[in-house]
Formats: C-alpha cells, sequence, structure tokens
C-alpha cells in the first residue's frame, strides 16, 4: 500500500511528521498561501506558566502533534484554532491558505 493509505490506517505519531510534510509538498500547489501581511495580522501570544493553554493536557498543536510550553508564541487563526507560531506561519505561507484542523479559510 502507499505510503498516505498506510497513515490513514493507524493512528498518526510524531514521528510522522517529517513523512507529512514530503506527502503534503507533493500536493499540487494550492492558493501559494498567505501574505507576509496576512500573517503577521493573526492573534498570536507568547504562553506563560498562567497560560490556560498550559492547563489542558488535551491541547497540542494540530501541526507538529506537540504540546505547548512556556515562552513558546501560539498563532490562533480566525477560526479559534490554536498552533505553534512557526508551525502555523510554515503550513499557511506555502500553499494553504485554510486551517488545517477545520479547512476554514
Amino acid at each position: 500500500p502507499s505510503l498516505a493509505a498506510e497513515l490513514e490506517n493507524r493512528e498518526i505519531t510524531e514521528n510522522d511528521y517529517e513523512t507529512l510534510l514530503t506527502l503534503d509538498a507533493a500536493q499540487p500547489a494550492g492558493s501559494g498561501g498567505l501574505s507576509a501581511k496576512e500573517l503577521a495580522s493573526l492573534k498570536c501570544i507568547m504562553l506563560t506558566k498562567n497560560s490556560s493553554l498550559l492547563r489542558q493536557r488535551e491541547l497540542y498543536c494540530h501541526i507538529c502533534l506537540a504540546g505547548y510550553a512556556i515562552s513558546q508564541h501560539i498563532v490562533e487563526l480566525p477560526c479559534s484554532h490554536k498552533f505553534h507560531k512557526v508551525c502555523a506561519d510554515n503550513w499557511l505561507s506555502h500553499t494553504h491558505d485554510y486551517c488545517p484542523t477545520c479547512n476554514e479559510t
């Protein structure tokens, strides 16, 4: 079976991140992603020890699959989904102009 088919039939783990990036890069280019100005306009916060995201253990970045930590910058998309800034910037600045969780633009 293809790599994509294999991933569809099992739990995705942190170890699959590079594989997913490779598969994603093989997809036809979309809109070209967001401009630097559009990226800069997204709500961004730095996590502190009192941040509610750190108290909600089930929350993690759905792009890299890693949890959140103090001092990380988090981007909130208009749909309210949150991601590590570096992950969101990478996702949105290339070929995607939509949320990787809900596909909202």
